[in-house]
């Protein structure tokens, strides 16, 4: 008779044997599993390659011309900018001298009023003057021509 021993050991040892056959069945079938899916990723990419990879340097294009467009933008811009700053300067300048040619030409408007009051007034005096000489001078007839007005 055999003893338990040799039975355990008969039974773990057809165990193993049936755990290490399931085993290489498991990685047979997954092995084909994977096979297949890296044919189906191999399909994939050849594809991708194939219809993406115009599309990708298209839109490499497409991003490089608009940095172009960015940069060309950015630039007017700036010159834009400069510019507006030199107009924005140059109507400081115009506006200080409009300003200090507006304070000679007040400067000048008072002195020419200032000369028409004193010539009004030379005038005023002058006819007063004239008017007075021109009645002395009627008297100075009368009296000495005899005559009348």
């Amino acid at each position: 008779m055999i003893g338990w021993p040799a039975v355990i050991t008969a039974i773990s040892a057809a165990l193993i044997a049936l755990t290490v056959v399931a085993g290489g069945a498991f990685g047979l079938v997954w092995m084909r599993r994977l096979t297949a899916t890296m044919l189906h990723l191999e399909r994939l990419a050849v594809w991708l390659e194939r219809e993406a990879g115009p599309t990708l340097e298209a839109s490499k294009g497409i991003l490089e011309d608009s940095a172009k467009v960015v940069s060309l933008v950015r630039r007017e811009v700036e010159e834009f900018a400069e510019t507006a700053d030199e107009l924005r300067d140059g109507a400081r300048r115009m506006g200080r001298n409009v300003e200090r040619r507006l304070q000679e030409l007040d400067a000048l408007v008072e002195v020419v009023q200032e000369e028409i009051e004193d010539t009004a007034l030379d005038i005023a005096s002058a006819l007063r003057t004239t008017r007075r000489g021109t009645r002395v001078f009627r008297k100075m007839k009368r009296a000495f021509l005899g005559r009348s007005r």
